[in-house]
């Protein structure tokens, strides 16, 4: 799909050039058109097994200089069209091309097949939706639900003309916890890829706040997000804001930490409902949670890591999934988070340079004390390399936005150097294949953290 995507932007450019070189009358202007046009033929024939044929073919093209041809292979190529509109302009545009230059329609074939959204196509949408949250088939649910991840990737306008069925209140209340969480994990997609598209009715409002409030981790923290999304949410995800750091300290809640997810996404896209509990929260979070008192000594001289089973002692394992952290654990991992994402969603002029400094410090210790503030305050803890990586993670982050990328200093580089070369296997792979070598492919950070990935 990604490959199809990358050729239909070649295409889409190609058939423009093909268009301004009609149009064109100055020699010299068809002449500049003609090398353009040579140059993204061969970028897209690179792509066919019979380069030079297609990129011969594809030069002739603007020769063709037939606008019906053009609109008609560019409507092929719209994700907007559903499958019939695509076959009803391929075949016209084909014939008309056949007509014109029979021998480009044969040497350029594969190329209009490969772009034509004929396999995956919004008309399959609502299948798609309908058996991801169907629970009597789960294997071709799941299966379903990947194909609308890849989607929603690759193609996210096709999501949207099926966005009332995405959105379906009726959907997230009747399903299980576990199709309810996967739903909620397609719609972020959804709302990452096309900004301002979650429908705000006011069903899906009361819904997704109920979720905030009530429901698991997954759900509270995906529920926060979609709200920052609507139109109008803002007052909505002040009270929610305002509730959750009201009961930070409150020692009756079982579960904090699906509220702690939940403020780490409205700290960073709802900055303005956080910002006035922003001096509070950050202090309970680095002086209650961060520095919080460590565990107490193991009772009868047994090892904190250890464990007797039949006469043997068994080493504590040293990485366990994120899910099966404790509740102290995730607060730990989701309070770095709510430093970070603080500082990333507030505009540059409304930060103080105490706050700056303050996350800068925790983060700084988290990372060269392996997970810890205060060095050997939790050592062996399954939660100690979570944090680790939360804050590696984060100082990626926050090198990802110029006004604080200058503010990390090269001993900062090479504390993120030493998590690429943890002794726990997860935390390094993790680290660069998640969050460093993405960050660098895309252009996002700093060449100076490139040594790392030789480490």
């Amino acid at each position: 799909m990604r490959r199809q995507r990358d050729i239909i932007q070649l295409a889409h450019v190609l058939l423009g050039l093909c268009e301004r070189q009609a149009e064109a009358s100055a020699p010299d202007a068809q002449a500049t058109m003609g090398e353009q046009l040579r140059t993204m033929a061969g970028k897209i024939a690179g792509h066919f097994p019979d380069r030079t044929k297609v990129e011969q073919a594809l030069v002739q093209l603007g020769a063709v200089q037939n606008s019906d041809v053009y609109s008609g292979l560019r409507a092929t190529m719209d994700p907007a069209n559903d499958i019939r509109t695509v076959r009803k302009h391929q075949r016209a545009a084909l014939k008309k091309l056949s007509a014109l230059a029979p021998a480009l329609l044969d040497a350029t074939a594969p190329v209009w097949k490969c772009v034509g959204l004929t396999t995956i196509n919004r008309a399959l949408v609502p299948h798609l939706i309908t058996l991801a949250s169907s629970p009597d088939e789960p294997q071709l649910g799941a299966t379903a639900d990947k194909l609308l991840r890849f989607i929603a990737d690759v193609f996210p306008e096709m999501l949207k003309s099926s966005s009332s069925e995405l959105f379906d209140v009726s959907e997230l209340r009747g399903s299980d916890v576990r199709l309810a969480e996967e739903r909620l994990a397609l719609m972020v997609k959804f709302a990452k890829a096309v900004p301002r598209a979650v429908p705000g009715s006011t069903d899906l409002q009361e819904l997704l706040a109920g979720l905030v409030r009530t429901g698991t981790l997954r759900q509270a923290k995906y529920a926060a997000f979609l709200l920052t999304q609507m139109e109008g949410s803002g007052a909505l995800c002040g009270v929610l804001a305002g509730d959750m750091v009201d009961n930070l300290d409150n020692a009756l809640l079982e579960r904090r930490a699906p509220s702690f997810a939940a403020l780490a996404r409205f700290a960073q896209y709802a900055p303005l409902a956080f910002a006035i509990y922003a001096d509070r929260v950050s202090q309970f979070l680095v002086q209650t949670v961060l520095m919080g008192t460590p565990p107490p000594p193991p009772a009868d001289g047994v090892a904190d890591d250890k464990v007797m089973a039949d006469g043997k002692e068994n080493a504590a394992p040293e990485w366990v999934e994120r899910e099966s952290l404790d509740d102290a654990g995730l607060t730990k991992v989701y309070a770095v988070k709510i430093l970070t994402n603080w500082l990333v969603g507030t505009d540059r002029h409304a930060l103080t340079r105490d706050g700056v400094q303050t996350v800068l410090g925790v983060l700084r210790a988290l990372v060269r004390n392996g997970g810890e503030i205060q060095p050997g305050t939790h050592s062996g803890s399954a939660h100690r390399p979570h944090v680790l990586l939360a804050a590696a993670a984060c100082m990626v982050k926050l090198a990802r936005l110029p006004h604080l990328e200058r503010l990390l200093s090269q001993q900062d580089a090479l504390s993120l150097a030493l998590v690429a070369q943890d002794t726990c296997y997860e935390v390094r792979a993790r680290f660069l294949l998640r969050k460093l070598v993405p960050a660098l492919v895309a252009g996002r950070i700093h060449v100076r953290f490139v040594p790392t990935l030789f480490l």
